[in-house]
């Protein structure tokens, strides 16, 4: 309550000087979280952005803003985060009801996947098994009542995960009750799909290291065939979406796999 009512005593040049203090330590700024912070409007919040990038103090992005100093790969991050942004924070508080207090879980690197994790803050005593920098930082800094185990590997350029047999050595020693998969494409009948190699060997060992494994993604994946396979449809116990699969596609998902659960 104290912060709550120092915060509305801030004048404009206060409240943006903190705004950039935030970006000195932070990859991003949203409008929803400052708006919460320091108890104005949306409206003023945008107002602060916009005359710090008229001074060029940081770069505007959808929801939010940037540091100016962001790479061009960053920025491509940022990009990514922002499409279907609305879809993937459903997905993420969906997920979030199927993990419980003392999970163990792995958290694959991914725009939607992020936002599992950041619906997690009331759970006590998590480990998150992750080779995805952001989402390492993101538990790190949201869950202090929970542990991190990062796979250390290579990092790929703009994509800000780790790769390669380093990886793959290590997940081979640890043991999850769940996993949640990212996918780049999806079909009934050829599965989930994804851009590289390397990431689809890294997804196929989360599902066999995960007592449970889900899939998350948003529908517009079923439009995509990436270049390689990783699991097919009967080798996860469920599918997480913001809405419902038409029913036509519902139906051919059960036919491979009449176990699996449908979340949305």
């Amino acid at each position: 309550m104290q912060d709550k009512q120092a915060s509305k005593k801030l004048f404009p040049e206060e409240r943006r000087s903190k705004i950039l203090e935030k970006l000195n330590v932070e990859p991003k700024v949203l409008v929803s979280n400052l708006t919460q912070e320091f108890d104005v409007s949306a409206f003023t919040i945008r107002a602060d952005l916009d005359e710090l990038e008229a001074e060029g103090k940081l770069r505007r992005c959808h929801g939010g803003a940037i540091p100016l100093s962001k790479p061009t790969d960053a920025i491509r991050y940022e990009q990514r985060l922002a499409q279907h942004s609305e879809s993937k924070q459903r997905i993420g508080e969906l997920a979030s009801e199927l993990v419980n207090d003392g999970d163990c879980i792995i958290v694959d690197t991914g725009t939607t996947t992020i936002e599992l994790v950041r619906n997690l803050t009331e759970l006590q005593g998590l480990t998150i098994i992750t080779s995805d920098l952001e989402i390492a930082s993101l538990a790190e800094r949201t869950l202090p009542n929970s542990q991190t185990f990062f796979l250390g590997g290579y990092i790929r350029p703009g994509h800000r995960y780790s790769n390669g047999i380093t990886v793959l050595r290590a997940l081979s020693e640890l043991n999850a009750d769940k996993a949640f998969i990212s996918t780049t494409g999806f079909s009934p009948e050829g599965g989930f799909t994804t851009e590289t190699f390397d990431q689809a060997e890294i997804k196929a060992t989360y599902a066999r290291r995960a007592s449970t494994s889900y899939v998350l993604m948003d529908l517009s994946k079923t439009a995509v065939v990436a270049l390689s396979s990783f699991l097919g449809v009967d080798d996860v116990d469920g599918i997480v979406t913001e809405r419902p699969f038409p029913a036509e596609m519902a139906d051919r998902i059960k036919k491979a796999n009449p176990e699996i659960e449908l979340i949305s």
